[in-house]
């Protein structure tokens, strides 16, 4: 499977790609065990690289928000970091207190669902945070890092999405 042919949700894909292509990354495809999903290497000098596991190719949705987050890790790395060289490894699961994780996380978040969407889905009636990861085609994973950047991105919404959710009892959005 191609990495321009993954599942694709308001041209995330295509937008991915044309990223990849304008920063000159590297994408390779290896067998990595679970929990790894992928990771973003740097070494001064060379093409960045992304490797994604050869699993994701059979979880379109799981492969879209991997690519995603390792796409973060090439824009949040600082220029400390790419003094020397690095890898940086995306798995499943939040990851609590691990801040260079978190921030590509976050921003890759950012990239997948906007904030009108997110009105549009408050408006809607909203919903758990499995039917936002399902309504969006991201994995609940990236649906928190969404909702959680709104708490500094846009402190209104993120106040409408706490009334809403303690309304229905599931007021915690952390993993």
């Amino acid at each position: 499977m191609a990495l321009k042919d993954i599942t694709d949700f308001h041209g995330q894909a295509a937008r991915a790609w044309a990223y990849i292509e304008q920063h000159n990354i590297r994408v390779l495809w290896r067998d990595l065990e679970p929990p790894e999903n992928g990771f973003y290497s740097w070494h001064p000098g060379a093409r960045p690289c992304i490797v994604l596991a050869n699993r994701l190719k059979a979880d379109p949705l799981l492969m879209k928000c991997t690519l995603w987050e390792e796409l973060g890790h090439h824009v949040t790395a600082t220029e400390e970091m790419r003094r020397q060289p690095f890898i940086l490894y995306c798995t499943s699961g939040w990851r609590v207190g691990e801040t260079v994780e978190n921030q590509a996380l976050r921003w890759a978040s950012l990239h997948l669902v906007t904030e009108t969407e997110i009105r549009w889905w408050l408006d809607d009636g909203a919903g758990t945070i499995e039917e936002f990861a399902r309504r969006f085609a991201i994995t609940e994973e990236m649906a928190f890092a969404r909702l959680n950047a709104l708490q500094a991105h846009n402190p209104s919404l993120w106040g409408r999405i706490m009334d809403f959710m303690a309304d229905r009892g599931e007021r915690d959005t952390s993993a």
